[in-house]
Order: structure tokens, then sequence, then C-alpha cells
């Protein structure tokens, strides 16, 4: 019985579904993914992100960069959001990037040029931290 439980919550978070607190690959931070209703350029409900926390040991230039936006300007592209924009706060650097909800976890591409990688996110609080 759990495990059609958990099948109905994976089906009902399709591709697009995003939303919510998600732990950086490494453990480096934590993310809170919202849509963009108060940021002017964005108020059509797309996804962005905020830095909400970081761990002890980045120390105060850690600290810092918390609350800085980190995704933004994405468009539903099919089964992913594409198009938008990721800040890599530790290189003050922004790439191309397109981001997607894989079964438990969220699939984080970032983009120069031809050249791709793609991070994988955890649900902030699970098991899989």
């Amino acid at each position: 019985m759990l495990s059609l439980l958990i099948g109905l919550t994976q089906a009902v978070q399709g591709p697009l579904d995003v939303y919510g607190d998600w732990v950086v690959e490494g453990g480096r931070g934590t993310v809170t993914i919202a849509r963009c209703a108060s940021v002017p350029e964005a108020q059509d409900g797309t996804p962005c992100g905020v830095l909400t926390s970081v761990p002890a040991e980045a120390g105060p230039e850690g600290q810092e960069v918390i609350g800085a936006r980190l995704l933004w300007g994405f468009e539903e592209d099919g089964q992913a959001w594409g198009g938008g924009r990721i800040l890599d706060p530790e290189e003050d650097k922004t790439y191309r990037s397109k981001i997607w909800r894989e079964g438990g976890t969220l699939q984080v591409k970032g983009c120069l040029g031809p050249f791709c990688k793609t991070q994988v996110w955890t649900p902030a609080g699970s098991a899989l931290e």
C-alpha cells in the first residue's frame, strides 16, 4: 500500500513541478524555488530560485550571498523549464539554464556555449540529502 501511495505522489509531481526547497548538489546550500510574482521582469508566475541557506562552514562570505536570486527567466519548454538563467555565486557568473523534476529530484542544467553540466538537487528535509 505504501508503494502505491509513493507512486501516486510521484505521478502528481510532473517535470514542471519544480517549486519548493532544494538542497544543491554537494550540500552547498538550499534554494527555494517559487513563482516569480515578486520579480518585475517575471510576473507571469515562472520559477525563480533564491538561496535561503548555506552550511556553517561557508563562513561569512557564504552568509553574504543568502537571499541572492540564483534562478530566473524561465519559459515552459515541453517537459522542462528552459531559456532561463542560473547564477553561480562562487564564480559570480551567470549561465543559460534548464530545470525539470525527475522522480523525486530536480535536474538543474547550466550551459556556457555548447558546454553544459547538470546537477541533481534533492528536496530539503528528505532522506536523499
